[in-house]
């Protein structure tokens, strides 16, 4: 092949994605809704703050918006040129949010949420589908869970009060959370792991196993085929 020939060719293979920063100007927020298959990163504790990373064509479909108090963060359609936010050709999209503090938490899709820590009376988390949440540390007076799908929750800390609700495939991995008091309901494939210090309350009719650390005084009722170790 000749050079001329050679650097036409070249000029014709596709170029690398672009990657670009967007600042989204956002307003305070202590809930957020994640529908897509985005990657969310949240720092609490800081003032309100929104940035996007990513291919420049991927970001542009990001669409954030704040409701009240709830941030909510989908993919615009009017802007959609074909493919997800996260495909072979734009690369992953990133959302880092900072917020003063945090009480609910939700997202749907095949994406992930990251939350460093979560400090209040009351937080509510829920995973829908193959989604991923992970937080580093939670200190609450109640903290209620809800799973649906083959996602999962991974969480450490302390509560008072936990309710969980787990359906699916779902898994939760809360063996470094302790609750005073809890209660699961599971019917799910997946396996949960929850520790308590009073009591525990445990309803299992799916196949996965359940498992309560520390010592409560356990109620359980198994109809499920899933194993159930509590305290």
């Amino acid at each position: 092949m000749t050079p001329r020939f050679l650097i036409a060719a070249l000029l014709m293979l596709p170029g690398p994605a672009l990657a670009a920063d967007r600042v989204a100007t956002v307003t305070s927020f202590d809930r957020i809704r994640v529908d897509g298959p985005y990657r969310v990163e949240i720092v609490t504790g800081r003032g309100t703050s929104a940035k996007i990373s990513g291919d420049r064509a991927a970001i542009d479909r990001v669409d954030i918006a704040v409701q009240g108090t709830l941030l909510t963060i989908r993919t615009n359609r009017t802007a959609w040129q074909g493919g997800w936010p996260d495909d072979e050709k734009g690369g992953p999209v990133i959302i880092r949010l900072t917020t003063g503090e945090l009480r609910g938490a939700a997202i749907s899709g095949s994406g992930s949420v990251m939350i460093d820590k979560v400090r209040g009376p009351r937080l509510s988390l829920a995973v829908e589908g193959s989604a991923r949440m992970t937080i580093g540390r939670v200190e609450t007076d109640r903290l209620d869970l809800g799973l649906a799908g083959s996602g999962n929750l991974t969480l450490a800390g302390a509560t008072k009060a936990l309710t969980a609700i787990v359906r699916g495939a779902a898994t939760i991995d809360g063996a470094g959370l302790i609750a005073n008091d809890l209660t699961v309901t599971s019917e799910s494939a997946g396996n949960v792991t929850l520790g308590a210090k009073l009591s525990a309350k445990v309803v299992s009719s799916g196949a996965g196993g359940v498992a309560i650390g520390g010592k409560p005084a356990c109620t359980v009722n198994a109809l499920g085929s899933g194993e159930v170790v509590c305290g």
